[in-house]
């Protein structure tokens, strides 16, 4: 019995269709078990509304392109433009970053994070190791803390960070950045809320590999620019449960301030004093017991400069360099005769008489300019509501308070003895 034998055009058919099942099959496994290889870590385009054309393909995977065009066409309806940064967290996940704006509008930022093989969202924590998501969102509010007013602080960390607004992550090689959407803040700052978070303060809860920059620290600038500086005074103190409290208003505010004090005062409440001064405020004389100095007689006058030195000089161990005389009045014999800088103002909403904080923090926000010196006493309880009212309003306007000396320095000013200074305008 003979055998037949298999024509050799068959054989090539046979030979072509093995072949091309073979590419088929490597396609499909390299494009199923690893869809991201060959594909840059961060890949960037622009995607125009005008413009039918999106850009593909985003990946080397049908399913992420998918969903990532998905995403898009959701955005275009409201955006002109859109950008997004891709980072792949190992080969398990990829975080896509956008950034969205309109002609004339700011950006806003939006992420997700995919699965890579399937597409699916994931929160933030799916990168995190089991039961750290707590301490993820206290580090969050650590920083926050460090770089922003407490108002702000507050609207951001209302019970939960992701339930009132959004979080954009923009995950990077050594860091993280996050941006803040979305959430309701009164006063509503001007500028978008982010925060830095390197490596080194998450290395024990992430759960990928990651680098470590050289830098562990975590450095944060109020992202705010040609602001405009005024010194914010305070004068007759200390007093207990008004001044102390006022501290805790500037420090909550990032703010500082300057205060021209009593030296009988000062010489009853000395941890008021050491407080003011570790918390990098500026303390100026404002004699020891508050006396009209145009009226009393030379002795009377050095006693009151000179004890008021000494008293502040037993306390703190530094000496004096600011006066500012009570009432404003003063005349040449003590300008000329004493080495202070002569401390006057330019902005007074009278406190003393109108005790309304409504009024206080209307007159001082109608009426501020940048290089005023803002007279107001820290004795009364509404100064310390008109404080609590306009500190946060001062810095969503791109109002910084400064001491005197740093309002004088900004302004390229050296404080000189035996003269006089109302306000560093321009």
């Amino acid at each position: 019995m003979t055998s037949k034998r298999i024509k050799p055009i068959y054989i090539k058919f046979i030979a072509l269709g093995l072949l091309l099942f073979l590419i088929v099959l490597s396609f499909q496994a390299e494009r199923l078990l690893s869809p991201i290889q060959k594909v840059p870590t961060t890949y960037q385009t622009v995607i125009d509304k005008n413009d039918p054309d999106i850009k593909y393909p985003f990946f080397r995977s049908r399913t992420l392109d998918k969903k990532v065009n998905a995403i898009i066409n959701g955005l275009r309806a409201n955006n002109e433009y859109i950008n997004h940064e891709t980072f792949f967290i190992g080969q398990d996940f990829v975080n896509i970053f956008f950034s969205t704006s309109s002609v004339g509008e700011d950006k806003n930022y939006f992420s997700v994070l995919l699965s890579t093989r399937t597409g699916e969202e994931h929160n933030i924590t799916s990168i995190l190791k089991k039961d750290t998501e707590d301490i993820f969102y206290q580090k969050i509010e650590e920083i926050l803390n460090e770089k922003y007013p407490k108002f702000i602080v507050d609207a951001l960390s209302d019970d939960s960070l992701n339930e009132n607004g959004h979080l954009a992550f923009q995950i990077r090689s050594t860091n993280m950045r996050i941006y803040f959407s979305d959430f309701v803040i009164y006063p509503n700052p001007q500028h978008k809320i982010y925060i830095d978070i390197n490596n080194h303060e998450l290395k024990n809860i992430l759960n990928y590999d990651f680098k470590l920059d050289i830098d562990e620290t975590n450095p944060q600038t109020l992202p705010r620019e040609n602001l405009k500086y005024v010194a914010l005074t305070f004068d007759d103190g200390p007093k207990r449960g008004i001044s102390d409290e006022i501290f805790q208003l500037l420090r909550q505010n990032k703010m500082s301030g300057t205060f021209f004090w009593l030296g009988s005062s000062m010489e009853r409440n000395p941890d008021l004093v050491l407080r003011a001064i570790n918390y990098g405020f500026e303390i100026g004389n404002h004699t020891y017991s508050h006396r009209n100095l145009i009226r009393s007689n030379r002795a009377t006058i050095g006693h009151e400069m000179h004890r008021t030195d000494e008293v502040f000089r037993n306390i703190t161990g530094k000496e004096l360099s600011l006066f500012r005389p009570p009432f404003g009045h003063m005349n040449e014999y003590i300008r000329a005769n004493f080495r202070y800088a002569y401390i006057l103002w330019s902005l007074d909403p009278r406190d003393w008489e109108n005790r309304d904080a409504r009024f206080i923090a209307d007159y001082i926000l109608e009426n501020i300019e940048p290089g005023d010196i803002i007279l107001l006493h820290d004795l009364y309880i509404t100064t310390l509501e008109a404080v609590r009212i306009i500190l946060p309003e001062l810095y969503v306007r791109g109002f910084q308070t400064v001491t005197v000396s740093e309002l004088a320095s900004i302004n390229n000013r050296t404080l000189e003895p035996h003269t006089i200074y109302r306000s560093f305008k321009k």
